[in-house]
């Protein structure tokens, strides 16, 4: 993958999309500059890693951006083609490329030879990437470097002591003097049931006290009179008129119909 940068002139234009194309499609990055604003990326391209190609059309001997990128850039990243006849005659380390009648396709002669042109670029770049390989040897010798270093620490901080501890007493041995619980040890003959933890230990129950709570005192009760008659209704009419009659002490014979 190369950097290229494409000089060209107006009426090149369609020659320089053209050569844009097929080398984006070969993974080369590629920036057209068309006309004197091409000036404007000289200072960016020196200093970069571009590759400049120059395309020297029918008009380009006239134009002094031209001569500027072909006599002030570095000669050797500099690959002269020309679409059309009559180009300039400069000092150059390689001769110009004839694009003179080329049809925009790859195979054809002037396209190798732009090809073979920029493969040194290419491979340059190429050197310059680490290959995998060392990439592993290099994470391979990092790794035994770590484990050796490990190996020295451990060596120089000697063996490893740990305190004795006091024996201490299960928290789960429950004497069999205490006579709740444990093992047994009598003989099965002597065996007898110990008491269990709740004959033990009694627990009285808890009563909160109930602080708006009061009892009502019993007082004497009311005497009441005797009642003789309690009456539950009004008397009517008829059962007062009744008891006017002097002859009510009689007895009224009873209908057995009405019983």
């Amino acid at each position: 993958m190369v950097d290229i940068r494409i000089v060209c002139a107006r009426d090149a234009v369609k020659t320089a999309e053209a050569l844009r194309r097929l080398l984006e499609a070969e993974q080369h990055r590629v920036s057209v500059s068309i006309g004197r604003h091409s000036l404007d990326e000289f200072a960016h391209s020196l200093e970069s890693e571009e590759v400049a190609v120059l395309i020297w059309s029918a008009n380009a001997p006239g134009a002094h951006y031209m001569f500027e990128w072909a006599e002030r850039f570095d000669r050797r990243r500099v690959v002269e083609i020309a679409s059309a006849s009559g180009w300039p005659e400069l000092k150059r380390a390689l001769p110009i490329i004839d694009f003179v009648g080329w049809n925009g396709t790859r195979g054809s002669r002037a396209w190798v030879a732009l090809s073979d042109r920029l493969r040194p670029f290419s491979r340059t770049r190429e050197i310059k990437a680490p290959p995998p390989r060392q990439a592993f040897m290099a994470l391979g010798m990092a790794a035994a470097a770590a484990m050796v270093g490990a190996v020295v620490v451990r060596v120089h901080a000697g063996p490893a002591t740990l305190s004795t501890l006091e024996p201490q007493q299960d928290a789960l041995h429950v004497s069999a003097s205490d006579g709740v619980g444990g093992p047994l040890e009598t003989s099965p003959a002597d065996a007898i049931e110990p008491p269990s933890i709740e004959d033990v230990m009694v627990i009285p129950p808890h009563v909160a006290p109930l602080s708006q709570l009061h009892l009502a005192s019993e007082g004497p009760l009311v005497d009441l009179q005797e009642v003789k008659h309690i009456v539950l209704r009004e008397p009517t009419l008829l059962e007062r008129l009744e008891s006017l009659n002097p002859l009510h002490l009689v007895q009224r014979p009873t209908d057995p119909a009405t019983e």
